[in-house]
């Protein structure tokens, strides 16, 4: 077995040993960067990733003061793709008005 000297710290866990990445908070798995600090939660999976997401554009009225607020609910495109079968570009895309 060799140990590499660097940064990282090596420690043993119940299966074997392994190393320790020395910025827990942010890792790359898949090509998606999970970053605990900087990411935003996706509403459907829980991930906080710094994938871009769409935000839900429905408005919702605040029971306790009547007042109309947006819904804060916001999908990454695995989720939005699995869910809905939409992408990013076509719910971001902005649907012109029809003229009266």
């Amino acid at each position: 077995m060799e140990l590499y000297e660097s940064r990282q710290a090596i420690h043993f866990n119940k299966g074997g040993w392994s190393v320790r990445n020395p910025n827990p908070g942010r890792r790359v798995v898949g090509g998606r960067v999970y970053d605990s600090e900087k990411g935003t939660t996706c509403h459907q999976c829980r991930q906080k990733t710094l994938d871009h997401k769409v935000s839900c554009t429905n408005t919702i009225i605040d029971p306790k003061t009547g007042r109309k607020t947006m819904c804060t609910i916001k999908l990454d495109e695995m989720c939005l793709t699995g869910r809905y079968g939409e992408t990013i570009e076509e719910v971001s895309i902005p649907i012109p008005l029809p003229i009266q």
